[in-house]
């Protein structure tokens, strides 16, 4: 799923972008689940993921300020204008789909590749 495009990304989840910056064919590099783990990353994707005790959508605004700038999340709410986000209906399940994609060479001519 590294080195795949927001706009790559947010098409292979059939999900809605929103761009606050010119960021849709920016790379993504880094993966972040945890708030806690995440220092610094200029091409890093924030899953907001929801569960009984914690939900990914309220470190958002702090996330934004340590300088990631693109999120997938399931709350409308949390979309503003200072990040990029891509907007799925269930944040756990678009990390499942995405994390069984490899880039291939068909990725040059459009083509996408599932691992089994």
């Amino acid at each position: 799923m590294i080195g795949f495009t927001l706009t790559e990304i947010a098409s292979v989840l059939n999900a809605e972008l929103f761009i606050a910056q010119n960021l849709s064919y920016k790379k993504i590099t880094q993966i972040v689940t945890d708030s806690r783990t995440f220092f610094k990353g200029d091409n890093a994707l924030f899953f907001a993921l929801t569960g009984p005790r914690n939900n990914g959508h309220s470190y958002i605004p702090n996330l934004i300020e340590k300088g990631i700038s693109a999120f997938v999340v399931s709350d409308r709410l949390s979309i503003n204008k200072k990040a990029t986000f891509i907007l799925v209906e269930n944040t756990t399940a678009a990390l499942q789909k995405i994390s069984l994609l490899q880039p291939s060479e068909t990725k040059l001519r459009g083509g996408w590749n599932y691992r089994k």
